[in-house]
């Protein structure tokens, strides 16, 4: 043993030292494992001065070289571990490990998430320890990322994968890469469980994503694609066993003889369907043998952009496919394939229907066919026509129809437990062929309603041109729903000519004897005189007098209203209205009229409410 060597022993034996187990024992959970990393690491420190006056000697200098750089290893372990268990005494180690990585997992969410997790890994050993032994934190996997997807795929363990490619703009430019990385998915597909897939046209190369996708994937559950360029799925028995969520867009559906029973969402959007060895076979027969694969069916998207006939085998002409499970039922397509669709499914009476279609050239008033067409009651017309008992008609730019059995609807309205229904039993909304035709497509539509709608209907809320509707409008109205108790307009007061005349007993019967609640809304412009659609001038007093005449005439048949409200502006008629309107004379005129018509209607209902807007 040299020299150096037995006085540098001498050094350390005289030195005290760190007992780190008192700290230890102090410390329990997360810093323990660092405190014991730390006893391990244990290092004292010579007299430096002693070191100093040995490594004079020329002799020992190799040697000497040799001990400082080991000195240097303990040393800088010593100090990593000190830094660790500073680090262990942060609040945030104080967290639950799977409250911490649910915060990892949301934090690196996206592509700017995952260079966080990167660089989460070096914050600290606890940090590293946690995020490198979750697989759940490094299952998601995106085909475009430039991080090393196959260290994603060791690091996932056995976790369910999601494989994707979130946008087809972005990553174009990484055609290459996608086509070499997904080789590496094959010995993974048996616990891959979503693909999400937006394909552009560059990066259909080789057929490497269409075999990715058809390839045996027991575990998939959900399947979205998306694509821009002439991309072809095929679908065959027990490719897909398990799946339960279908999205579509833009691609070539193609099958032989498949079933998913377990399937309980399907979107198709702009997808072309097509049946391999029967190219006879139409676009609609070919959807609906998709649908009736689908036993277990609950929500059904169909969006389609192009108008085309839909075509038909003649066998099939009076097919329908029965979606007794289905609870979200929507159709956004042009007029032919709208009704195509709705002709040929049967859905239960708890289904949610909403429609958005176009494809009207023309509306011409009286007798054109707006809601008909795809309103059609029957063995195989929507239930909701049958069970409705409330129903709205609104045109702002669209027209828009809403029946419900169980709520009223104005836009999104509070039920009596408190709760938001998000969206009524039905929803239609039709494009106008033009901005002029507006209004014969309401009028139209609440021609129709009459005929489509049952009996049942117990309110009716309507808001566009009323102007437009006559006396005879009205009265098939009134006729078709006996049942009514609620009725609100939001119209100009010239709107209301047609349905006072309709609302007056005849033989002392009053139509619509149920009526209950009246609300008039949105009247016209203060001192505004308006014309009906007989061109006939009508100041809005006039007809609040003409309301007083008729509830006056239905109280005496014994149908009193219990509720009036009003909405009106505060110079409410012009001078002739006043003249006809009453009797009164003089400075105050103006006023005494108003308080007049208030306070006879005011003995006519159980309530009223007179709101004078600004």
């Amino acid at each position: 043993m040299s020299r150096f060597s037995v006085a540098l022993i001498s050094q350390l034996r005289s030195r005290p030292q760190f007992d780190i187990s008192l700290v230890a024992m102090q410390h329990q959970g997360a810093h323990q494992r660092v405190l014991c990393d730390l006893e391990k690491a244990n290092v004292v420190l010579p007299d430096m001065a002693c070191v100093k006056s040995i490594a004079r000697d020329r002799l020992y200098s190799q040697e000497i070289r040799g001990w400082v750089a080991g000195q240097v290893r303990e040393l800088q372990q010593h100090l990593s571990c000190l830094l660790s268990l500073h680090n262990s005494t942060l609040p945030l180690h104080d967290l639950p490990t799977e409250i911490f990585e649910n915060i990892c997992r949301l934090a690196s969410a996206g592509l700017a998430g995952r260079q966080w997790l990167v660089e989460a890994v070096g914050v600290c050993r606890h940090w590293r320890d946690i995020i490198l032994g979750s697989p759940l934190l490094w299952n998601d996997i995106d085909l475009a990322m430039d991080a090393p997807i196959k260290h994603y795929l060791v690091r996932s363990k056995d976790a369910p994968l999601r494989v994707h490619i979130p946008s087809r703009e972005m990553f174009a430019k990484k055609r290459k890469q996608i086509i070499a990385t997904c080789p590496l998915l094959v010995p993974h597909h048996p616990r891959i469980k979503q693909v999400d897939l937006a394909l552009h046209s560059s990066l259909i190369d080789g057929g490497v994503v269409q075999r990715m996708v058809q390839a045996s994937l027991p575990a998939l559950t959900t399947m979205t694609i998306s694509s821009d360029a002439d991309f072809s799925l095929q679908l065959t028995k027990g490719h897909l066993p398990k799946l339960r969520n279908l999205s579509l867009s833009g691609v070539t559906l193609r099958w032989s003889s498949w079933t998913l029973p377990d399937l309980v969402s399907m979107t198709l959007e702009n997808v072309t369907h097509h049946r391999d060895h029967d190219r006879d076979r139409g676009q609609l027969d070919s959807l609906l043998d998709a649908l009736d694969a689908c036993s277990s069916l609950e929500s059904f998207r169909y969006e389609y952009v192009r108008s085309v006939e839909p075509k038909t085998t003649p066998e099939n002409q009076t097919r329908v496919v029965s979606l007794s499970r289905m609870r979200v039922f929507t159709v956004k397509a042009p007029l032919a394939n709208t009704a195509a669709v709705l002709a040929h499914v049967a859905l239960p009476r708890d289904a949610r229907v909403y429609i958005k279609m176009g494809g009207l050239k023309t509306v011409q008033h009286p007798d054109s066919s707006v809601l008909a067409t795809v309103l059609s009651p029957g063995p195989t017309g929507l239930p909701i026509l049958t069970h409705a008992r409330h129903l709205t008609l609104w045109l702002n730019g669209d027209l828009a129809v809403w029946a419900d059995e169980h709520y009223r609807f104005w836009g999104m309205e509070s039920t009596s437990e408190g709760c938001i229904v998000a969206s009524p039993d039905l929803t239609l909304r039709i494009r106008s062929p033009t901005l002029d035709t507006e209004g014969d497509m309401f009028h139209s539509a609440i021609r129709e309603i009459g005929g489509i709608f049952s009996s049942s209907i117990e309110s009716l809320i309507l808001k566009g041109p009323l102007h437009l509707a006559d006396a005879e409008t009205w009265s098939r109205i009134l006729a078709a729903f006996p049942h009514l108790h609620h009725l609100d307009l939001h119209s100009p007061m010239s709107g209301l000519k047609g349905l006072l005349m309709a609302l007056k007993p005849s033989a002392g019967i009053a139509p619509c004897a149920c009526l209950r609640e009246l609300y008039l809304e949105h009247p016209s412009q203060p001192a505004e005189r308006s014309s009906d659609s007989n061109g006939a001038v009508t100041s809005d007093l006039e007809l609040l007098y003409k309301l007083r005449d008729t509830l006056q005439e239905r109280g005496e048949a014994n149908s009193r209203l219990e509720y009036l409200y009003i909405d009106l502006r505060p110079q409410i008629h012009s001078n002739s209205a006043t003249d006809s309107a009453s009797d009164s004379e003089g400075p105050g005129s103006k006023s005494d009229t108003l308080e007049g018509a208030r306070s006879q209607l005011s003995m006519l209902v159980d309530e009223l409410v007179l709101d004078l807007l600004d």
